[in-house]
């Protein structure tokens, strides 16, 4: 594990990169660049990090982005951020096949809205955003809100001040806070994972249903109460040494194999 690895000059602009096994063969595996979740306000990179390892494990190079987080920056800012930290990523990895991205919570909102611009020359003007000048072979979304207004109705509050913090400078993104104005035929494949213990599940199911109704390529891996007991929102991230953890994780490994095929 390589730690605190600069993408830009600002504090929080930093990166994680892991790999496993012999050195000569690190630099030729595909490469996965993780967005952790915190509710846009919170969270680190070394939240993820026995995740980082685990997917590291499977065959992956992996990097674990930070990014400065809300108050101090907005939508826009973040989602600068994420796309440089990518950028960077990919550059270090010159001689990889394929890239993936993941994302949990806030995290898979940053990563789907990548996903709904990543080949829009418009919309990354918009964002003033350089991203590699490759395709996304496929996105894991664990506990997608899909929507920053799709939050169940105990969070509007929260959702509310979320809202206003994240448009404070850029109003015009407004309407981007609902990825469904930005979906495209270009998206890559998504993976979505979540549980019945999770505020955001129906949000994911509905999500899922919606990508399908629009031709879209997504499979899911849902743990349910009565098999695996009560989970909680991104818990195959958070305790990926589960096994229903290890068993959504391994199904999403096998989807981005399955892309990349």
């Amino acid at each position: 594990v390589k730690r605190e690895i600069p993408y830009g000059k600002k504090k929080g602009q930093t990166y994680d990169f892991i790999v496993s096994g012999g050195t000569e063969q690190a630099g030729k595996l595909p490469l996965i660049v993780n967005i952790h979740g915190g509710a846009f306000t919170g969270g680190d990179k070394a939240c993820n990090l026995k995740y980082g390892c685990w997917l590291a494990e499977q065959g992956f190079q992996t990097a674990l982005l930070n990014y400065r987080l809300v108050p101090k920056v907005n939508l826009k800012e973040q989602i600068r951020d994420a796309a440089a930290g990518i950028l960077a990523a990919w550059k270090r990895c010159p001689e990889s096949p394929c890239l993936y991205l993941t994302g949990d919570s806030s995290g898979s909102y940053l990563v789907n809205l990548l996903c709904c611009i990543w080949e829009n020359p418009e919309e990354k003007r918009r964002f003033g955003v350089k991203l590699p000048d490759v395709p996304v072979t496929a996105a894991g979304l664990t506990g997608p809100p899909g929507s920053i207004n799709l939050f169940p109705a105990a969070m509007v509050p929260f959702c509310r001040e979320n809202r206003r913090m994240l448009l404070d400078g850029c109003p015009e993104l407004d309407g981007y806070l609902d990825l469904k104005k930005l979906w495209n035929s270009r998206v890559p494949p998504l993976f979505l994972i979540s549980c019945e213990g999770d505020p955001c599940y129906r949000r994911c199911l509905a999500q899922e249903a919606w990508i399908k109704r629009q031709g879209g390529r997504v499979e899911s891996a849902y743990c349910r109460k009565k098999a695996d007991g009560k989970l909680f929102h991104c818990f195959n991230v958070i305790r990926p040494d589960l096994e229903c953890s290890r068993r959504v994780n391994g199904a999403m490994v096998d989807f981005f194999r399955k892309c990349a095929s």
